[in-house]
């Protein structure tokens, strides 16, 4: 079987500690792993696992999660094909979160009118 790790984060992580940390999932058997961002911190983490780790078949993803719409982002990079270095996907960019959650809650239960247990997503919009 080949293995893919398709979302791992290498924050705050130095060229060693990430060189490390593929060191040990290629002797699991992982041959290829996806470095994800979600934030300026873990875009750069990505990128830099990527670079460092190419050769041995580290990809990044980059993206920003639904609750950094609001902070300052830099753009994302577009490499050269020549770059060392490949960014396989972009995504979570914010364009779907226009809207502030004072209170976003998971749950399951009851509620009064619906027989049987149901899934409830609140979602209380300002």
């Amino acid at each position: 079987m080949r293995l893919f790790d398709t979302h791992c984060h290498f924050e705050n992580a130095d060229v060693a500690e990430i060189s490390a940390i593929v060191e040990r999932a290629r002797a699991a058997g992982v041959e290829r792993m996806m470095a994800v961002g979600g934030s300026a911190l873990l875009n750069e983490s990505a990128v830099a696992a990527a670079k460092s780790q190419h050769d041995l078949g580290v990809i990044c993803a980059l993206g920003y999660d639904r609750d950094q719409v609001s902070v300052e982002r830099p753009v994302l990079p577009m490499p050269s094909e020549d770059a060392g270095y490949r960014i396989a996907a972009y995504g979570e960019i914010g364009l779907d979160y226009y809207y502030d959650f004072d209170i976003w809650q998971y749950g399951t239960g009851q509620v009064d009118g619906i027989e049987g247990e149901v899934d409830v997503n609140i979602a209380i919009i300002k």
